[in-house]
């Protein structure tokens, strides 16, 4: 299996968006007690004129993440 990097670029700033998907599950572990293995689904709306990165997880939990 390969490794798979993603970025996304935006007014001259690059955000790792598999750092974005890592922070996101780290919340979703450390700060809401949910086990990794429970999510079965993970959208993630990148607004990078916003800075942010709405998620929802399992189409039920959401949040944000700062870019």
């Amino acid at each position: 299996m390969s490794k798979v990097n993603a970025f996304l670029q935006f007014d001259s700033n690059e955000t790792n968006l598999i750092e974005v998907e890592k922070e996101i599950k780290r919340i979703w572990r450390e700060d809401k007690g949910y086990l990794i293995k429970d999510i079965k689904k993970l959208n993630m709306y990148l607004k990078p004129e916003e800075g942010r990165c709405y998620y929802v997880i399992n189409n039920k939990h959401k949040g944000i993440v700062n870019l």
